[in-house]
């Protein structure tokens, strides 16, 4: 085994530099079965070692092609249609294993962080997102209404992806009497692009 591990660590060093040099060595080694099963786990087994040791994430192709799995962050994300109504949808961010930390998502570029309290009678009737942003509850529980009377049920923990800056808006209320709070996160118009429906 340890044959096929130094294998992968030229075959990891040579995808840094030329992505061409990897495939060329996996074409190599499909000429034995075995011999590619085993190389695949050698490559899966490097990558793992270098996510919990030196914060290396695998590469998106390379995940495809040894089918290594990775895990979803699933967020709510509300937009307009072109004919200005607000709709909702749920979108996956992907999340890379990374050892005893845990799997973590790759880095989105982000603007401002802002702090809301909002009193426990809030209702706020239809208005459009100041700008995209992500919106965090950190407690409470809210339901948010779409421009086509579609209504939906959030609380504590989840994640809102809110991108209708324009169009007819969404409603939002509390749902339970107490001073709610949430976290605003302000997102470039190049950011978090890559989630489904965008």
């Amino acid at each position: 085994m340890h044959f096929f591990h130094r294998i992968a660590s030229h075959a990891i060093a040579d995808h840094f530099a030329s992505r061409r040099t990897f495939i060329n060595i996996i074409n190599l080694a499909v000429l034995d079965e075995i011999i590619l099963l085993k190389f695949k786990e050698a490559i899966i087994c490097f990558f793992h070692i270098c996510a919990c040791e030196k914060n290396v994430s695998i590469p998106k192709y390379l995940r495809a092609t040894f089918r290594v799995k990775t895990s979803m962050y699933t967020i709510t994300r509300i937009y307009s249609d072109a004919n200005g109504d607000s709709h909702f949808e749920e979108v996956q961010v992907d999340l890379h294993e990374k050892g005893e930390i845990g799997s973590l998502s790759d880095t989105i570029p982000a603007g401002d962080v802002i702090f809301r309290e909002v009193p426990p009678d809030y209702d706020y009737d239809f208005h459009n997102a100041p700008q995209r942003q992500l919106i965090i509850l950190i407690d409470g529980e809210i339901e948010i209404e779409t421009s086509l009377g579609e209504k939906r049920t959030f609380g504590a923990g989840d994640v809102l992806l809110v991108e209708d800056t324009t169009g007819k808006g969404h409603k939002t209320r509390n749902l339970k009497a107490i001073r709610r709070k949430s976290l605003f996160i302000t997102l470039p118009d190049s950011s978090l692009t890559n989630v489904a429906g965008n």
